[in-house]
C-alpha cells in the first residue's frame, strides 16, 4: 500500500520515464486526468506525483489537493510553482536537474513519503 504511488501525467512522457527507473522498488498507476475519477481511491497511495503540463490541468490539481498527505509536484511554469511553494503538502520537483538526478530525487521523496506512513 504505502509503495502504490500515483502519477498525473497529460502527456505521460515523465510518467513512462519515472515508471521505468523506479518500478522495481515502488507500484506506479499512471492517471490522466482526476476529475473525471470519482472512483480513485487516494487512501491506497503512499505519494501522488502530479506532472502540470497545461495550465487547465490545475483544475484537476485543486480537485486532489485535499484528498493526499504526500504531493510531489512538477510545472515549467514559475509562477505556479512560487505560488505553490507556500503550501507545505507540497513538494516541488526541479526538473531543470538532470535526469538522473531527477529520479534521485522522486526516489528520495518517495521513501521518505511512504516510510513515515
Amino acid at each position: 500500500m504505502e509503495r502504490d504511488v500515483l502519477i498525473y501525467d497529460n502527456s505521460c512522457a515523465y510518467a513512462n520515464y519515472i515508471k521505468q527507473k523506479l518500478g522495481r522498488e515502488f507500484d506506479f498507476e499512471k492517471h490522466r486526468a482526476f476529475r473525471n475519477s470519482e472512483n480513485i481511491d487516494f487512501k491506497k497511495y503512499g505519494a501522488v506525483i502530479f506532472i502540470l503540463n497545461s495550465e487547465i490541468e490545475l483544475l484537476d490539481l485543486m480537485w486532489i489537493l485535499n484528498k493526499t498527505k504526500n504531493l510531489l509536484f512538477y510545472s515549467k511554469f514559475k509562477k505556479i510553482n512560487e505560488r505553490l511553494d507556500q503550501i507545505e503538502s507540497i513538494k516541488l520537483l526541479d526538473f531543470s536537474k538532470s535526469k538522473i538526478e531527477i529520479v534521485d530525487d522522486i526516489q528520495m521523496n518517495l521513501t521518505l513519503a511512504t516510510v513515515f506512513l
